[in-house]
């Protein structure tokens, strides 16, 4: 699924909020998050700038808990996970349809 870096940055800094302000989280939306997640671990980057590398250590240090229970994730190869239920991949070197594309970024 393609995104737009615009919209990255929107949903980086509306997903951080949420996650700064403990509010709760259905499956879709961890969904979501972790695409995001994965999407910096693919451009890392990205990572280098503030406002996603709080996003990313967030997400780690205090999403990751929650998304493995609420998603149902098991222990895949490496540091990933895997989530039969939702059909989803959580980190490693995930599958394009497990991350967001940004056609800029694809330019470089």
């Amino acid at each position: 699924m393609e995104m737009s870096l615009a919209a990255f940055n929107t949903a980086i800094e509306r997903h951080t909020k949420a996650i700064e302000g403990g509010q709760s989280m259905p499956p879709e939306t961890l969904i979501e998050v972790g695409k995001l997640w994965n999407t910096l671990n693919h451009y890392t980057s990205l990572q280098a700038i503030a406002a996603n590398e709080r996003f990313y250590q967030l997400v780690r240090d205090q999403l990751f808990p929650k998304m493995i229970e609420s998603l149902d994730l098991k222990v895949g190869r490496g540091y990933s996970f895997y989530s039969e239920n939702s059909d989803f991949h959580l980190g490693g070197i995930p599958d394009p349809k497990y991350r967001y594309t940004i056609p800029d970024l694809e330019k470089q």
